[in-house]
C-alpha cells in the first residue's frame, strides 16, 4: 500500500468513526455547537 493509499485509507476511517459518532449522538449540545462552529470556520476559510 503506498503512502498515498494509506493516506485515502485514514480519511475514509476518520469519516466512518465521524458519522458513526454522530449518529449514535454521542455528544453533547456544547460539544456539538463547537463542532458546528468548527465546520463553518473551515468552510468560510479561503481554499488554496
Amino acid at each position: 500500500m503506498t503512502a498515498e493509499e494509506k493516506a485515502e485509507k485514514n480519511r475514509r476511517d476518520k469519516f466512518v468513526r465521524a458519522r458513526s459518532f454522530i449518529s449514535k449522538r454521542l455528544y453533547t449540545e456544547e460539544e456539538f455547537q463547537k463542532l458546528k462552529q468548527l465546520i463553518e470556520s473551515h468552510e468560510n476559510s479561503p481554499q488554496e
